[in-house]
């Protein structure tokens, strides 16, 4: 375990925040040059469950955990993400049918889910076994996105078409649809993610808050660049999609860059190898298919998935990490 050292020194504006939840200021510069992960001792040895003002565990080699004991360990795990008051379901992230109309009823609405949440630690884990290059980022924020239940209803109901059709869930480990997590990358021009700031900037040039606020939509898809056709282009590597995250305008100044984690719906895909000059015109799968499954080779490092309607797609989850 890396420990950091603290001062009383201040920080500086490029320092990652603070990772106590609410505390508004930035974590320590150690004299290396890294980063710790809290802004002074006292918080780094206080219970991340939100309120709570004890010391966390502290193992008998010296260790210290995240918690001050496993009830708020467990509380703070499977906290609802919209009150912050109850605990939920297994494998749900409100702890009522209440809580969860209300956020649906505010979006499309992001909601930062709180470091040492479940959801938090999946995509954070999920980010890092996806990533295929070497020195992998530090995931910062990690934001869920909600939309109003006529926004789902199309993706859904896809889904069940798809699934009709072909019947995936009949051979596990497949889903229904064929459904499977995916990253994307694309501009952000705003501070979107930055700490707490979860309201969309208006700029159509944003394409982040873009596809965030109304989904992905094949329309904008320009195609002398799109190398398998007139689709929305996701990868199951998130090292494949953050070469497409880029910052400009405002955003340029930061060291953060955004991913997405969509839901998609693969169906049957059609797989190819490589890059393959036939494909750069088609606006569908061949017949009988419902996406395009781009393989390793000719070109092309990690896999990548193709989709040409937009109700296969809509995105999940908004991870804000630093890229080194």
């Amino acid at each position: 375990m890396t420990v950091s050292v603290y001062d009383e020194t201040g920080t500086t504006s490029n320092n990652p925040p603070c990772r106590l939840p609410g505390c508004s200021k930035r974590a320590h510069e150690n004299p290396d040059g890294t980063f710790g992960d809290f802004c002074s001792r006292r918080h780094q040895r206080q219970c991340l469950r939100k309120g709570c003002k004890q010391e966390v565990y502290c193992s008998p080699d010296g260790a210290l955990g995240d918690y001050c004991s496993k009830d708020h360990m467990n509380r703070g795990e499977n906290i609802c993400i919209e009150c912050f008051a109850k605990t939920v379901r297994p494998e749900h992230i409100f702890c009522s049918q209440t809580c969860m109309f209300i956020t649906k009823s505010k979006g499309p609405i992001l909601l930062k889910v709180p470091a040492g949440h479940k959801d938090f630690d999946d995509v954070r884990d999920q980010f890092y076994y996806s990533w295929t290059d070497p020195n992998s980022p530090c995931v910062k924020h990690i934001f869920k996105i909600m939309y109003p239940e006529e926004m789902t209803t199309a993706y859904h109901r896809y889904k069940r078409t798809i699934e009709a059709r072909s019947q995936f869930a009949a051979f596990p480990p497949m889903s229904a649809g064929n459904e499977a997590q995916s990253w994307h990358g694309t501009n952000r021009e705003c501070l979107l993610g930055e700490r707490d700031r979860s309201r969309f900037c208006i700029s159509s040039s944003c394409s982040l808050c873009c596809v965030i606020k109304s989904s992905f939509d094949i329309g904008f898809v320009k195609t002398n660049v799109a190398r398998f056709g007139r689709g929305i282009y996701t990868s199951p590597s998130a090292s494949k999609a953050s070469s497409y995250s880029r910052n400009f305008g405002p955003a340029a100044a930061t060291k953060l860059k955004a991913l997405l984690l969509n839901k998609v719906v693969i169906g049957k895909g059609h797989l190819i190898h490589g890059d393959h000059p036939s494909y750069r015109e088609v606006t569908s799968p061949p017949p009988g298919f419902d996406s395009l499954v781009v393989g390793k080779g000719n070109g092309v490092k990690d896999d990548e998935y193709v989709v040409f309607t937009n109700d296969a797609i809509r995105p999940s989850f908004l991870v804000m990490y630093e890229d080194r």
